[in-house]
Parts: C-alpha cells; structure tokens; sequence
C-alpha cells in the first residue's frame, strides 16, 4: 500500500525494550464461556469468533443474532423462563460456532 509505505517510510525495527520481542498468533479463534446472563445476551465476536479469512464470522453473526430474538421474544411472550429460553439459545449459538472451529 503507497500510502501505508509512505507513512511508514522511516519507521525502524525495535529491538530493545518491552516491544522489541515478536509476537506470532496462529490461533484467533475464541468462544466466551457464557453467552448470557440475567437480562444480557452476547452474539457476533462478542461471544464467538472463528476466523479473519472466511465470512464465518459473518454467518455465526447472523446466527446468533437470530437466536437471541427468538429467545427474546419466547421470554416476552410468557412462554419459557428466561434461564430455559436462554440456555436453548446459547446451546443453539454454540453448537453452530462448533461446527465451524
């Protein structure tokens, strides 16, 4: 990228202090260990994130997304309990992020 180099057109390697060691990540992925708790629901790469290539992270975004309505909406309408609406929804949300890890 020319502006990207233009940028960075000075810039020289650190090699000492807190910064000077290299890190390498090969493994992105992540799953928070709950994806609900009283009143509070986490979908997308707030819950879950798969990888940065692939459009994954988009799908289990929608997903997730999709479920939590449903479970929303189940609680609204009186026809679960939160806590059983809620853990359907995360059993739900996590199995489809299991498929793609």
């Amino acid at each position: 990228c020319r502006y990207a180099g233009d940028y960075l057109r000075g810039a020289r390697r650190v090699d000492d202090g807190p910064y000077a060691r290299l890190q390498v990540r090969t493994e992105f992925s992540y799953a928070h260990s709950r994806f609900w708790k009283p009143g509070a629901l986490l979908v997308g790469d707030a819950a879950c994130f798969v990888d940065v290539i692939l459009s994954s992270g988009v799908h289990l975004a929608m997903f997730g997304a999709v479920q939590a309505a449903r479970a929303v909406n189940t609680v609204l309408a009186g026809t679960l309990p939160e806590r059983l609406a809620l853990n359907e929804f995360e059993l739900r949300y996590r199995l489809e992020f299991t498929r793609f890890y």
